[in-house]
């Protein structure tokens, strides 16, 4: 995994925001920077860490949402195979929560998603 890409991905989502055009507004910014050093959440660099060791693939994003209830982290990989695969972290425990499989284009394979609770 290209660890600058990830490292990339971490300032872009820990670096206070210039403008309104950043990945998220800056009061969701500060949320996040608030809840990793309450403890409530994990920080995404561990996120990261914790998908490069247990799965392979290209990281192509990965981002913080509120979704299933709590805060998780969506990391969107490539694998050697072609398949697209998104992996939704729980974010205080890094739990997968669900996990959603895209084939190739053209392959004719069907899409696989797992929910993980």
């Amino acid at each position: 995994m290209n660890r600058f890409l990830a490292f990339a991905v971490l300032i872009a989502l820990l670096a206070p925001a210039s403008s309104g055009a950043v990945l998220a507004d800056s009061s969701e910014q500060k949320q996040a920077r608030e809840a990793v050093k309450r403890g409530d959440i994990r920080p995404l660099s561990d996120a990261i860490a914790k998908v490069e060791k247990e799965y392979e693939g290209h990281m192509l994003d990965a981002k913080m949402e509120h979704e299933y209830g709590r805060y998780v982290y969506e990391i969107k990989l490539i694998t050697k195979d072609g398949w697209r695969r998104k992996l939704y972290l729980d974010a205080k425990t890094l739990e997968l929560v669900k996990e959603k499989m895209k084939p190739p284009h053209g392959s004719g394979e069907k899409d696989k998603d797992k929910d993980k609770d």
